[in-house]
């Protein structure tokens, strides 16, 4: 997909991926790198949160935007 910056992939089991350099990145790479203090970055309930992408019925690639506010009702149900 043209869209797509980055990749961070959680390495969970031993098997293969398809790797694209330059573009995937290892999620255990970034936290051993990452400083240990950082500051937030403010954010409103309007603010992306993440894009799922699914094949859809077509098979072509459609992203579904997630907002931030989805995860706070999210949470509150649980809490």
């Amino acid at each position: 997909m043209k869209s797509i910056e980055h990749v961070v992939v959680l390495k969970r089991t031993g098997g293969n991926i398809d790797w694209q350099e330059g573009r995937d990145l290892w999620w255990s790479d970034l936290i051993a790198n990452a400083s240990a203090e950082h500051r937030p970055v403010e954010m409103n309930a309007e603010d992306p949160l993440f894009i799922l992408y699914t094949s859809g019925s077509t098979g072509k690639p459609k992203g579904v935007l997630a907002h931030h506010r989805r995860l706070s009702g999210l949470c509150g149900h649980h809490l």
